[in-house]
């Protein structure tokens, strides 16, 4: 019995023996193996949630860096990506993963290095390898527009036991990949280019004619400021504050199509509060007949200037005797000499913008001019100071008091690029749209539209507004004409993305931005402001490219999207009581397609904003386009021109989304 007890005894220890060298030896290993399994997981998973951070805020700075300056100079696409890439590190640098933290000292970066080199970093380091890719996944120079960003991250990091048991590596590196950037979008700009797209342009009104008061020595050009039947100055403020028309603004413009004659709006009751240009026809006024100013803008007798500048050379209407001193009223016309009854009912004949102060230095063609008086740039609109010759032909051969300058070639187009540039809020909304499309360029796989509409929406690329193409008036063929362009650049699914970002940005600034006198050829001008609002037809074209049932304009894989923006509310198709009606229905047709539209809309005009955002609103109580077309659409209200950039990139920025 003692024996088979001690042999139970002996057996038992054996089994307790192999139990303690199978929990140490296999049990533990297998259970520290796992732990370290499990470890490298969560680092893993951690590495890929900081790459994916530092992905998408780099695309995020990508998509939001400015294309110009403070001083207005152009910023390099590659100055641009760099400033991305840093921020992409940067990004990186403020995590940690477990109980390491990440800095400065033990995180590094390769930017877009070709070809791109696997890294091995030190113990607790890592090293990013940040590369710019093309649409199809080609790695692609650093400065070339469209890139998307990828950044490659790889990290090292050691076992805490099992190496010290098991015969397995001390450190070990993971890696992980994150592409950043836009989905594949396909987006639709509705751009408002209406008449009141100039509206908040400080102006002066001007009534250019020949004094033949005085002696015939002293006879001379005089550039008078007018002042309207209820005691407007022409000068000193804007188009809408000069005229005081409806909240829809006005179809006069600073820059051709002028449409002088509408100048003239009804203010409360019966009051005129206008200005009334000299070629207005039949325009009579709660108290004067105008025939004693018709024919004062131009003595049209004289011969025509050149296609680009048709009035060039042609004095005031009431100069008819350029080598006597007799005063004589127009057999002709009627027309009285010396036009004193203007005063008290707001004739004037020209319409030039305001500049900041007297003299204003104008930089165009790597030269400069000076304009140092509204009466410089009356005669520089007409042409006339491209030559001393050119102006003493045009204001009785003397050379007017106000002009200090001595007249030189690009006289002309100085003034024309400086409207251009200056005009409100067109001028603004033009390079707001271009860098909206310019931000999707270079960091999204983007296709792009663009519909400008006003009365009407255009047709082809190389539209045109059909209600007019007289640079000053239909009413006065001595004016000339021009080109004035309303584009309709349809997306494609075929066309490659750097061709659609050309088209665009060409329909938005023309082949020759800011360079005048192109508006008289069939050279594709930059957009101007001209005619009505119709917002549904524009939102119906666009839809109509989005939304048709295998459309063969859009990609099937794309998101797609609708842009409008619009600084008033609709006021076509007439009658215009249900205009608005029509564009709100479009929005409810985008929700069934399921196309959001994102909305921006400007309101310099206080009184319009509530108008406005019952329009284009997106909350359940404006009921507006942007609510109606659901799909987190969004709608932005801003007040001041200023703002229209932050708005469209804020509506970029809401599209951006990591891949």
């Amino acid at each position: 019995m003692n024996r088979q007890a001690n042999l139970r005894k002996s057996r038992g220890a054996s089994t307790i023996v192999l139990m303690l060298v199978l929990a140490f030896f296999v049990i533990l290993p297998l259970g520290l193996l796992g732990f370290e399994i499990t470890r490298s997981f969560l680092i893993q998973q951690e590495l890929r949630n900081i790459t994916d951070s530092a992905a998408l805020s780099g695309t995020a700075a990508m998509a939001s860096a400015p294309e110009k300056d403070a001083l207005g100079n152009i910023i390099p696409y590659s100055t641009r990506q760099q400033v991305a890439m840093t921020t992409a590190l940067q990004t990186f640098q403020f995590n940690s993963i477990l109980q390491t933290p990440f800095t400065a000292s033990n995180v590094s970066a390769t930017y877009n290095v070709l070809p791109p080199v696997p890294q091995t970093p030190p113990l607790h380091n890592a090293i990013l390898n940040i590369l710019l890719l093309d649409q199809s996944g080609t790695q692609v120079t650093t400065g070339t527009p469209a890139a998307t960003m990828t950044v490659q991250s790889y990290y090292t990091d050691a076992p805490i036991f099992v190496s010290k048991i098991l015969p397995i590596q001390s450190q070990f590196t993971l890696t992980a990949t994150s592409n950043g950037g836009l989905p594949q979008l396909d987006v639709i700009l509705c751009l408002d280019v209406s008449g009141s797209m100039d509206d908040q342009t400080p102006v002066t009104f001007v009534n250019r004619y020949w004094d033949v008061q005085v002696s015939p020595i002293g006879q001379k050009m005089v550039y008078h400021i007018p002042t309207s039947s209820t005691g407007k100055l022409g000068s000193n403020d804007t188009i809408f504050n000069i005229l005081n028309p409806a909240v829809t603004g006005t179809s006069l413009n600073i820059y051709p199509p002028q449409n002088l004659e509408n100048a003239t709006y009804q203010g409360a009751g019966a009051n005129q509060n206008g200005f009334t240009w000299s070629e207005t026809p039949n325009a009579v006024g709660p108290a004067f007949t105008f025939s004693n100013l018709v024919g004062l803008r131009s003595n049209t007798s004289y011969p025509a200037g050149p296609a680009t500048m048709p009035e060039q050379g042609m004095p005031p209407g009431n100069y008819q005797f350029p080598n006597t001193t007799v005063n004589r009223t127009s057999p002709a016309t009627g027309l009285v000499l010396n036009p004193t009854s203007q005063d008290g009912i707001g004739g004037f004949t020209d319409l030039v913008i305001q500049m900041p102060s007297y003299p204003t230095s104008v930089s165009y063609n790597s030269q400069t001019y000076i304009f140092d008086s509204y009466a410089t740039e009356v005669e520089a609109a007409r042409g006339n100071m491209e030559s001393l010759v050119v102006l003493k032909a045009a204001c009785g051969n003397t050379v007017p008091a106000q002009i200090a300058q001595a007249p030189r070639a690009g006289y002309f187009g100085a003034y024309m690029t400086y409207v251009l540039q200056n005009a409100s809020p067109i001028a603004v909304a033009r390079d707001s749209a271009y860098n909206f499309f310019n931000t999707m360029n270079i960091s999204s796989n983007a296709h792009f539209g663009l519909v400008c509409f006003s009365t009407s929406t255009g047709t082809s690329t190389s539209s045109v507004l059909s209600d007019t193409n007289d640079n000053i008036s239909k009413a006065y063929p001595a004016g000339g004409i021009g080109i004035f362009p309303n584009p309709l650049v349809k997306i494609s699914k075929t066309n490659s993305q750097a061709q659609q970002f050309s088209d665009v940005t060409t329909g938005i600034e023309g082949t020759s931005p800011y360079t005048p006198p192109s508006i008289y050829s069939s050279t594709v001008n930059p957009l101007r402001a001209e005619g009505s609002t119709d917002i549904s037809e524009s939102l119906a074209e666009a839809l109509n490219e989005l939304a048709m049932p295998g459309s063969p304009l859009v990609r099937p894989t794309a998101k797609r999207a609708i842009v409008l923006f619009t600084d008033g509310v609709s006021n076509r198709p007439l009658p215009s009581a249900g205009s608005d009606a029509l564009a709100l229905a479009q929005g409810d047709a985008a929700k069934i397609a399921g196309v959001p539209v994102y909305t921006i809309g400007l309101s310099q005009n206080p009184a319009i904003l509530a108008s406005q955002n019952s329009l284009l609103g997106d909350s359940m109580a404006s009921n507006g386009i942007a609510y109606r077309s659901a799909n987190n659409a969004i709608y932005i209200s801003v007040t001041t021109a200023s703002k229209l950039d932050q708005a469209f990139q804020t509506i970029a920025r809401s599209l951006c989304a990591i891949q």
